[in-house]
């Protein structure tokens, strides 16, 4: 690990819990946040889907949510 010299104490702590490694973050490659990402959804599936999907669904099964929060403007 890297040396820390002259850093706030919060920093430090991140400093020793991960090893900065700055090479990943000089290459330009997607970062997902999610998935299916935000790029993927069109109008191809609308209501009617979402109602036959919930519909083949058991009353006694139990299923997982998965809802967004949109923190962006834009893509």
């Amino acid at each position: 690990m890297t040396a820390v010299k002259d850093v706030t104490p919060a920093a430090a702590h991140f400093a020793a819990m991960w090893t900065y490694h700055p090479e990943l973050l000089a290459v330009p490659v997607p970062r997902y946040s999610s998935y299916p990402t935000a790029a993927e959804f069109t109008d191809a599936v609308g209501p009617a889907d979402m109602h036959a999907a919930l519909a083949g669904i058991a009353t006694d099964e139990t299923v997982s949510l998965y809802v967004p929060i949109p923190y962006c403007r834009e893509i």
